[in-house]
């Protein structure tokens, strides 16, 4: 849980300026933001343990 916390912390410090600024900074926060939120939603559950394919099909949906 408080890895989960930190995450959102940094997430927001982040997004702020990158909002500010927008254009290409922008574009790959979102992309970050995405591939952080994939991680966090297949690490959830601890058993079983999700098959890699799983990151980039869940990835590319969020994207």
């Amino acid at each position: 849980m408080k890895q989960r916390v930190i995450t959102a912390i940094v997430l927001v410090v982040l997004f702020l300026p990158c909002v500010i600024i927008s254009g290409i900074p922008f574009k790959i926060l979102i992309a970050f933001i995405g591939a952080m939120a994939t991680y966090e939603l297949l690490s959830i559950t601890k058993e079983p343990k999700p098959h890699f394919y799983l990151y980039a099909v869940l990835g590319i949906y969020i994207l």
